[in-house]
Parts: C-alpha cells; sequence; structure tokens
C-alpha cells in the first residue's frame, strides 16, 4: 500500500502516521508525504492518516493483491496568533524586559 499524504494545499506532510487498523504494521514515510506499508493482508482495512498539527482522515481500502494507492488530505487544525500590548494601569506601555517602579 503506498501514496502520498498532503495537506489542503497539495503541500505534502513530512513524516506523516500511516496505521492499518488492528494492524500492527509499519509505514515507512517519507519528507516528501509518501508512505508505503507492506505485507497489508487481503481485506477491507480501515487506514488512517495523521500528522501533528492536522486532523486525521481515515479511509476503507480493499487489498486485493499486488500494490493498492490510497491518497490523504489532511486539513490544518485551526490556529490562532494573539498579539496585542501590555499596559500599565496608567496606560503606558511597558518596555519589553523593563519594569518601572
Amino acid at each position: 500500500m503506498e501514496e502520498t499524504v498532503t495537506d489542503g494545499d497539495n503541500a505534502p506532510i513530512a513524516g506523516p502516521t500511516v496505521v492499518v487498523g488492528g494492524i500492527n504494521l509499519p509505514a515507512r514515510t517519507d519528507r516528501d508525504g509518501s508512505y508505503q506499508i507492506e505485507d497489508v493482508p487481503v481485506g477491507t482495512h480501515d487506514v488512517t492518516a495523521s500528522a501533528d498539527g492536522y486532523y486525521s482522515r481515515s479511509a476503507a481500502v480493499t487489498v486485493v493483491g499486488g500494490t493498492v494507492t490510497q491518497d490523504f488530505v489532511l486539513p490544518a487544525t485551526l490556529t490562532w496568533t494573539v498579539s496585542g500590548t501590555v499596559m500599565d494601569v496608567g496606560a503606558n506601555a511597558l518596555e519589553e524586559g523593563h519594569h518601572h517602579h
């Protein structure tokens, strides 16, 4: 079983985790998002791809022999940046790393 794991912008996700449900088979993954799992038994399996910072995705994959390909597209988890200015009670901006006495 082989193919690639990409994000929503079709950019490869480096070193994804790909698991065949109920079977402990190591997936060889690469920085270009490709993966390969060998010795997957014939049948239908739930295959899940995951990576840090992304939602995981699963697919039912039927193996009948030979090489089966299954791509995954993982949407990024929503992250937000918080920014602002820290003020003292007199509404004076505090200098970073310095405190006024």
